[in-house]
Formats: C-alpha cells, sequence, structure tokens
C-alpha cells in the first residue's frame, strides 16, 4: 500500500501532509509558518480532534526544512521520510501528554 500525501505551499514553505488537511489545519499552518517567517509567537486554538498537533508538526517541520534543509545536506530524501519524521514527533508529544 503506497502512502498518499498532499502537497500544500504556504507562505514560500513546501508543507508535506499525509492527507487531505481540512479547511482549519490550512489555516493553522498559515499562522505557524506566518509567526516562525516573522520570529513572533502564536497563539492558536482549535477544537478536540481537529489535527492540530499533525498541521503544528508538518509546518515547523517543513518551515525548519526550509530553512536549514542545505545544512542538512538538501531537501528530504523522499516524501516519506518527511512523513516518518513527522510521525515519530507526534507520537513522541502524545506518549508524553
Amino acid at each position: 500500500m503506497a502512502l498518499q500525501t498532499s502537497e500544500y505551499t504556504i507562505g514560500g514553505v513546501k508543507i508535506l501532509f499525509p492527507c487531505k488537511a481540512y479547511p482549519s489545519q490550512l489555516a493553522m499552518m498559515n499562522a505557524i509558518v506566518k509567526g516562525l517567517s516573522s520570529k513572533q509567537h502564536c497563539l492558536l486554538e482549535s477544537p478536540t480532534g481537529s489535527g492540530k498537533s499533525l498541521a503544528l508538526l508538518c509546518s515547523a517541520l517543513a518551515w525548519q526544512q526550509s530553512l536549514y534543509g542545505e545544512a542538512w545536506g538538501g531537501p528530504a530524501s523522499s516524501h516519506q521520510d518527511f512523513l516518518i519524521m513527522a510521525l515519530f514527533f507526534l507520537l513522541i508529544l502524545c506518549l508524553s501528554i
């Protein structure tokens, strides 16, 4: 079974997402990328089950990769590598709650 992903470009940052994002997730990713790019804090809220953690992880990791990608040896070797990294961090986040 192939891993199907969606790709969104928000604020010049290519964000890989493991599924089709909800409108609230797109809005959250937009705010996160804007905040990170302008070095500002973000206060974001969304209902339980709306995919906040995944939106945060995917957008923050994509922004970091776009900023420091060359230092890491260029773009991610594949979409799957990036998503595995995002899901790993999501698992750690869930286990720490």
